[in-house]
C-alpha cells in the first residue's frame, strides 16, 4: 500500500501543487522572448515544484474547463515539447510562464479550438441528412405534377459578321447591314421564345386540374398571412394599429409618397429574402447550428430549413387541409364558409347583371347620367394635372379601405349601401328584377286593356240598336265583316249587335263542378277571363256586326291571348286539406273543395302582398314538394303545400301584386 493511498489528504495536496498547463491542443512553436518574462517570477515558490531537467515530455490533464484540473494525468495526456522551449520548462517559474501565454490568447482563438473538437464526420452527417430530405420533396414534386417533358433545345449560335461580308469588283469588303440586322433580331426572338411555345391544348383532366390547385394553394400560403393582417387592419381589431397605418398613409398621401413607398415596399421583399437565403434558397443547407453554433444565436437556420420544407412539400387531396372529420367540415361549410363565399357570389353577378343593364339603357335615366359622367369625367382628366388626379384616386382608396370595407365587414346586412360600386348602380335592376317589372306592368296594361274595351263595348252596344237602314252599308268594307252563320234550322239569319253576350267566366273544381265567386270577386259580365272561358251566346239571332263591334273583337283576342293572369286557379293543400289557390278580380282566395265542404278559408287582396317565397313542403333530400309561403302586411303568413305548378302560381301572383318586390 503506498503513502497516497494511506493519506489521501497528502496526495491532494501534492496535486494541487503540480504544474497547472492549460488545456490546449497546440502549443504555438514561437518560442517565448526574453521581454515576456519577469525577472521576479523567476524566484522559486514557496511551494515545492518537482520538475526534472531530463524528462522530455510532461504529463497534461485534460479538462473541460480552463482554470480547473478534474482529474489527475496520465501517461496518455502528454504534449511534446521541441528542443528549443525545452530549456524555459527546466526553470522553476515555467507554470508562471505558460499562463501568461494563455492570457495572451485572444476570445476568438479560443472559439476556434472548441470548433475543432466537433468531428468533421457529425458535420457530414447532418449536411448529408438535409441533402436526402431536400432531395425527396424535389422527387416529390416531380413525381406529382410532371408528366410529360421535353429537351430543351440548345441555345442558337448568334451569326456572324463575316457571313454578311462579300468582295466587290474593286476587291474591298462589302458588309450587307441590313440582312446582318435581320439575322441578329432572328436570332434574339428564335432564342427567347424557344421554350415558350406550347403544343396543342392539352384535353380537359381531373387530375390536371386537382394538380393546379394543389400548386395553387402551396404558393398562395404565403400570403394568407398578409390577408389575415390586412383584414384585421380595415376591421380596427386593433385600433392602435390601424390608427398609426392611417396616420402613415394620410401623410404618404398628403406628400404624394404613396408610389415610392409601394416601390421600397417590393425592394423590402426582395431585400428580405436575400438576406434570409436560409428560407429560400440552396445555401441553407451549407450552414447547420452543429457546424456553426455561434451563427444559430444570430439567425435560427434550423427553423428556416424547417420552414423551407414546410413550403416546399407536396401536399393533394386532404393532405392539404386542416385535419377535420368530415362532419366538421360540413358544418363548417354550411355554418362558416358556405354563407360567405354564396354572398360574395351573388353580389357579384348582381353588379354584373346591372352593369350590363345600365350599359344596354333598361334604365334610360341612368345611363344618361353615366353617359353625362364619363364625359365630365374625361374632361377633368384631360384639363387636371397628374399630380392631383392620382391624389384622388388614392384618396378614394383610403376611404374604400379604412371607411367602407369595415362598416361592411362589421354590418354585412348593409353593405350595399357601402359600396362605391352600389352608388354607381343604384336604381339599377339586376336580370331577375327587371324580370318582375317587365310581368307587372304587363299585367297593369293588361287590366287597362281590359277596362278599355268594356267602356267601348258599353258604347257600343248603345248604338247598336239603331236600324241597318240608318246607316250607310256601301260604305262598309265588307271584307272586315264576319258573314252570318246558318242557324239550327238551316237558315240564314243576321246576328243583332245587341244580341251578343259576353264570354262566361266559369270556375271549376276537382269534380268539375263550377265553383261560384264570392261576394268579394263578383264579377261583371265585361271582364274576360282566361281560364275556363264558355261561349254561352245564343247564335239564333245574328245580325252583322258593325265596325267598331269588329275591331274591339280582334282587340279582345290579341289581349287574351298573351296568357294575361287576371284570373287563375292551382291545386294545393293548406293545413293538409285539399282546395285550390284562385286568383279573381285582385282578390286571392283558397277555396277547399266539396268534399271538404267548399269553404273559403282565405280571402286576402292581392295589393296585401309582402313577401313571396318558394318553399319545399316535403324534403327528403332526393325527393320533395313544391310549397309557396306568403308574408301579408297584417304580420300573417300563408304556407300552401303541394302546390301544382307552383311556379306559375308564383308568377301570377308575382304579376297581380300591385307592389313593387325585390328578390332575396
Amino acid at each position: 500500500m503506498t503513502v497516497d493511498q494511506l493519506n489521501p489528504a497528502s496526495a491532494m495536496r501534492r496535486r494541487k501543487s503540480a504544474v497547472s498547463i492549460p488545456s490546449v491542443i497546440a502549443i504555438p512553436p514561437t518560442p517565448v522572448s526574453a521581454s515576456d518574462i519577469d525577472p521576479t517570477e523567476l524566484l522559486v515558490p514557496e511551494s515545492p515544484v518537482s520538475i526534472q531537467p531530463s524528462l522530455d515530455k510532461i504529463p497534461l490533464a485534460v479538462t473541460a474547463k480552463e482554470d480547473k484540473l478534474l482529474s489527475p494525468t496520465t501517461a496518455d495526456d502528454t504534449l511534446s515539447i521541441t528542443p528549443s522551449q525545452r530549456s524555459h520548462f527546466k526553470s522553476p517559474s515555467a507554470s508562471h510562464i505558460l499562463g501568461k501565454l494563455k492570457k495572451k490568447r485572444s476570445r476568438s482563438g479560443s472559439m476556434s479550438s472548441q470548433r475543432s473538437d466537433v468531428s468533421e464526420h457529425q458535420v457530414d452527417a447532418a449536411l448529408n441528412e438535409q441533402l436526402i430530405d431536400d432531395l425527396k420533396v424535389h422527387y416529390a414534386h416531380l413525381g406529382k405534377h410532371v408528366k410529360d417533358v421535353r429537351i430543351v433545345p440548345p441555345p442558337l449560335q448568334p451569326p456572324k459578321l463575316s457571313s454578311f461580308q462579300s468582295a466587290d469588283e474593286n476587291g474591298k469588303t462589302v458588309t450587307n447591314w441590313s440582312g446582318y440586322a435581320q439575322a441578329r433580331v432572328q436570332h434574339i426572338i428564335d432564342s427567347a421564345v424557344s421554350n415558350k411555345v406550347d403544343d396543342a391544348t392539352e384535353p380537359f383532366s381531373i387530375s390536371k386540374l386537382r394538380s393546379n390547385a394543389e400548386r395553387m394553394y402551396i404558393v398562395t400560403e404565403p400570403l394568407h398571412p398578409w390577408a389575415l393582417w390586412l383584414r384585421k387592419l380595415y376591421r380596427w381589431e386593433n385600433k392602435v394599429e390601424t390608427g398609426f397605418w392611417l396616420w402613415v398613409y394620410t401623410g404618404l398621401w398628403y406628400y404624394d409618397m404613396i408610389l415610392p413607398f409601394i416601390c421600397g415596399i417590393a425592394v423590402w421583399v426582395l431585400m428580405y429574402h436575400r438576406v434570409n437565403i436560409a428560407s429560400f434558397r440552396w445555401d441553407a443547407l451549407m450552414t447547420d447550428d452543429i457546424a456553426m453554433p455561434v451563427i444559430e444565436k444570430e439567425q435560427p437556420v434550423e427553423k428556416h430549413w424547417r420552414r423551407f420544407r414546410r413550403k416546399n412539400t407536396p401536399r393533394t387531396g386532404y393532405a392539404a387541409l386542416e385535419k377535420k372529420s368530415l362532419s366538421a367540415w360540413r358544418a363548417d361549410i354550411y355554418d362558416k364558409y358556405g354563407p360567405k363565399a354564396q354572398m360574395i357570389m351573388t353580389d357579384a353577378v348582381d353588379k354584373l347583371e346591372m352593369t350590363r343593364n345600365l350599359v344596354t339603357w333598361k334604365r334610360p335615366y341612368k345611363s344618361r347620367l353615366l353617359l353625362l359622367f364619363f364625359i365630365c369625367s374625361g374632361v377633368a382628366f384631360a384639363i387636371l394635372p397628374t399630380r392631383f388626379q392620382i391624389k384622388w384616386i388614392f384618396f378614394m382608396v383610403g376611404i374604400e379601405f379604412f371607411v367602407l370595407m369595415s362598416l361592411r365587414s362589421h354590418y354585412p346586412r348593409y353593405r350595399r349601401l357601402f359600396s362605391i360600386i352600389e352608388w354607381f348602380l343604384w336604381d339599377v335592376p339586376n336580370d331577375s328584377e327587371f324580370a318582375m317589372e317587365i310581368i307587372r306592368k304587363r299585367h297593369r296594361s293588361a287590366d287597362l286593356d281590359h277596362e278599355e274595351f268594356a267602356t267601348q263595348l258599353r258604347a257600343s252596344s248603345l248604338l247598336s240598336d239603331r236600324k241597318l237602314e240608318d246607316s250607310d252599308v256601301d260604305s262598309i268594307d265588307t271584307e272586315s265583316i264576319t258573314p252570318p252563320q246558318p242557324t239550327a234550322s238551316g237558315n240564314i239569319s243576321p246576328k243583332r249587335p245587341s244580341s251578343i253576350s259576353l264570354p262566361e267566366h266559369r270556375l271549376v273544381d276537382g269534380a268539375g263542378v263550377p265553383i261560384p265567386l264570392g261576394p268579394s270577386n263578383g264579377m261583371e259580365t265585361e271582364h274576360i277571363g282566361g281560364l275556363g272561358v264558355q261561349d254561352s251566346s245564343d247564335d239564333n239571332n245574328m245580325s252583322p256586326p258593325s265596325l267598331s263591334k269588329v275591331t274591339l273583337m280582334s282587340k279582345l283576342s290579341k289581349i287574351t291571348s298573351i296568357g294575361s293572369v287576371v284570373d287563375a286557379n292551382w291545386r294545393a293543400t293548406y293545413k293538409a286539406i285539399p282546395g285550390r289557390v284562385i286568383l279573381a278580380g285582385g282578390m286571392l282566395q283558397f277555396r277547399t273543395t266539396r268534399v271538404a265542404g267548399a269553404k273559403i278559408l282565405i280571402d286576402y287582396d292581392t295589393d296585401d302582398i309582402v313577401r313571396l317565397r318558394k318553399t319545399k313542403s316535403i324534403d327528403l333530400m332526393l325527393w320533395h314538394t313544391n310549397g309557396l309561403s306568403i308574408d301579408m302586411n297584417d304580420g300573417e303568413t300563408i304556407h300552401f303545400e303541394n302546390v301544382m305548378k307552383r311556379d306559375d302560381c308564383f308568377n301570377a301572383l308575382l304579376a297581380a301584386s300591385g307592389k313593387k318586390l325585390k328578390r332575396f
